[in-house]
């Protein structure tokens, strides 16, 4: 069982034999009790019986709720729960990437969310190559990893929705909007009626465009910039003009709740993977099986 604390929604698969059986998501709480989280997995899987899992992985961006996740999972499952973390071995090198500060949670340790992490090694093991990740989340954030799995850099930015949130909240004539409406209308057919336009003809379509689009194009715009064969940024990421080569053939992966509403906007050629944080929590799971039991990783 593979589970992802997000600052929005919490998401968890069940796999069998590197399947992707069934998922669910409901939202985050910072309030869930032990009680509250395991009712949630029970009652949301319809085919699956997760008392039936050998074991679970968890990753958390939301430390108010980890240690309930950690005990609703050790009651679920009757194993103790993965919990990962910047000891555990996810095949991604970090180490050119910055460190947090005395005052972080892990001093000393890399300051690159888990998240992010964990959707490189799913990427790493679907393509094998240099891989541009872009999660649509609360926020969009970019993670750039070359073909030896070194983490180059990346970008966090206002996520679609919290960007129409931040409009209607800031200018008192903008309406509030809801993008997971215009994804919902999407997944039932109405992709042609509410996708919105390159530029919108009202308030509405314009804040859309503006969010929607616009973040398609920085997206689409970066790729091509990174992929060009002039990319060198020795200043911020450090890479020598020799390391070029490892950013060839970038592949584009777009993920997230809100991923699908950019696609139809990027031309260079993208692979959308809705459930790429679960397979990277479940291939991190398996890179970490052995010796469970008395392996220190395992947290409660």
């Amino acid at each position: 069982m593979t589970v992802d604390i997000g600052n929005s929604n919490i998401v968890a698969g069940v796999w069998e034999e590197g399947m992707l059986l069934e998922k669910c998501r409901f939202p985050t709480r910072k309030n869930y009790t032990e009680i509250d989280i395991e009712n949630a997995f029970i009652q949301g899987f319809k085919g699956a019986d997760v008392r039936d899992c050998r074991g679970a992985v968890l990753s958390s961006v939301v430390p108010e709720i980890t240690n309930e996740t950690l005990l609703a999972l050790q009651s679920v499952t009757g194993k103790n729960a993965l919990l990962i973390s910047s000891d555990i071995d996810t095949g991604i090198d970090v180490s050119m990437y910055g460190t947090q500060g005395e005052d972080g949670p892990n001093p000393g340790k890399t300051s690159l969310g888990t998240d992010r992490i964990i959707d490189l090694a799913a990427a790493s093991a679907i393509f094998h190559s240099a891989v541009m990740v872009c999660d649509l989340g609360t926020c969009t954030t970019i993670t750039v990893m070359d073909d030896r799995a070194r983490v180059v850099g990346g970008m966090i930015c206002p996520g679609i929705q919290l960007s129409l949130d931040a409009e209607a909240e800031r200018a008192s004539q903008l309406p509030k909007l809801d993008a997971y409406e215009l994804l919902g209308s999407l997944a039932n057919g109405g992709a042609e009626a509410n996708s919105p336009g390159l530029l919108g003809t009202d308030t509405t379509g314009n804040m859309l465009s503006g969010a929607v689009v616009g973040t398609a194009i920085m997206i689409d715009g970066l790729a091509k910039r990174i992929a060009a064969s002039d990319f060198y940024t020795e200043d911020y990421t450090g890479m020598k003009k020799t390391d070029r080569s490892h950013l060839q053939n970038l592949k584009l992966v777009i993920t997230g709740g809100l991923g699908r509403l950019v696609m139809p906007w990027i031309s260079f050629k993208a692979d959308y993977e809705p459930d790429l944080l679960l397979r990277g929590l479940y291939e991190v799971y398996l890179r970490n099986l052995s010796d469970n039991r008395s392996n220190p990783l395992y947290h409660i």
